[in-house]
């Protein structure tokens, strides 16, 4: 959001688009974070009328380039009209310590009880590091537990990559 702050910003849009009213940031903060409770609210009541133990969900734990540690999830589940849906749930910044299984379990429950998906997700994927296996496997025993397969099939690459031509069997 602090783009349009920037002179550089600012620049651009006075030589492209001189009758282009900019908005201040604060302005930009508030509608955005007005859509974002009027969605969550509609979300968490969608999620309200999910039947139980019928949530799938994808989770990630990823570092930015700035090392700030974060963890996407997404709901995935069909409607009472038989609609799939797949909603974003998170996207949120984790503490700055290791991403332990245990910890990555306690966000994860934490959010899906603010979500009011706690007790109702049956199904997750995620990638195949061993903090997260463990916590949605082993921690949260969630009934079924996939390891991403791009992922899978990432690693593959990167592994045969890594093979000398001339000694094929590096595995």
């Amino acid at each position: 959001m602090n783009i349009v702050n920037g002179a550089a910003f600012i620049e651009l849009i006075s030589h492209t688009y001189p009758e282009y009213p900019l908005a201040l940031i604060a302005t930009i903060q508030i509608e955005s974070m007005t859509v974002y409770a009027l969605e969550s609210i509609n979300l968490t009541e969608h999620l309200k009328d999910v039947d139980s133990v019928v949530i799938s969900i994808t989770a990630n734990l990823w570092t930015s380039i700035a090392h700030d540690a974060y963890l996407g999830n997404t709901a995935h589940f069909v409607t009472q009209n038989g609609v799939l849906q797949t909603k974003l749930l998170d996207c949120i910044e984790m503490a700055a310590d290791p991403h332990t299984a245990e910890d990555t379990a306690d966000l994860l429950k934490e959010r899906f009880a603010i979500w009011g998906t706690d007790g109702k997700v049956f199904t997750a994927i995620s990638d195949n590091s061993q903090n997260m296996v463990k916590a949605l496997r082993d921690i949260m025993t969630i009934s079924v537990f996939f390891g991403c397969f791009a992922h899978t099939v990432n690693l593959a690459v990167k592994k045969g990559l890594e093979c000398d031509q001339m000694n094929p069997p590096c595995f």
